[in-house]
């Protein structure tokens, strides 16, 4: 549900401040992972960080924002997604290796990688201009929005199938996403070398 809200946000503020405080927010959090003890504490953290760190979509916000035909549109998602990607099979890689040196290193690695987000954001440009922005504010609500995406699915018909299939999708990849860490610990008694090596597959896939 956190999505469309920071996205609506963004609309309104624009994409730079909403992306920087989805930096800040993985900084926050990979930082207080680093050093908590507690597993309460730890999912406590972790949900928290979720919440305000559902950058994808105002990053697709600027992609529309800067583009202006479906070619080009197209273009510049599939090379969003071809980072994506490699980020997929170096992270997983680099954390499963600093895992086997300390429990905390791949969250401070998570941390300075943040950090350095943190600052490409404060220096990028602002893609959404200030006077569309004004136009967002005047009538922009979670209740419209809802209003808005109700009426469109509604009035088309590839589009609700879409949001159907989406969802299906989304279920069976989160329901594997929890547990394929457990399950390969508990099955083939993998560490964190090992799990993140499979993961990176995974990154292999969505670059391709």
């Amino acid at each position: 549900a956190c999505p469309p809200l920071l996205a609506r946000w963004s609309d309104r503020v624009g994409r730079r401040r909403s992306l920087g405080l989805c930096c800040l927010a993985y900084c926050v959090e990979y930082g207080l992972l680093s050093v908590l003890q507690s597993t309460l504490g730890f999912s406590l953290v972790f949900i928290a960080g979720g919440v305000l760190a559902s950058h994808n979509v105002i990053e697709g916000s600027c992609i529309v924002d800067a583009t202006s035909c479906t070619v080009a549109r197209s273009k510049a998602f599939g090379q969003l997604f071809a980072a994506l990607g490699l980020a997929f099979i170096l992270g997983p890689i680099i954390g499963g290796e600093l895992s086997a040196i300390h429990s905390s290193a791949p969250f401070a690695a998570a941390m300075m990688l943040s950090t350095g987000s943190l600052l490409c954001v404060a220096v990028m440009p602002e893609y959404l201009p200030e006077q569309v922005r004004r136009r967002e504010q005047s009538g922009a609500s979670v209740l419209s929005t809802l209003h808005a995406f109700k009426h469109l699915i509604q009035q088309n018909y590839q589009l609700r199938w879409y949001v159907y299939a989406s969802a299906l999708s989304g279920m069976g990849i989160s329901a594997f996403i929890t547990v394929r860490t457990i399950w390969a610990h508990y099955t083939f008694g993998w560490q964190g070398p090992h799990i993140g090596r499979v993961v990176a597959t995974y990154g292999a896939t969505v670059v391709f």
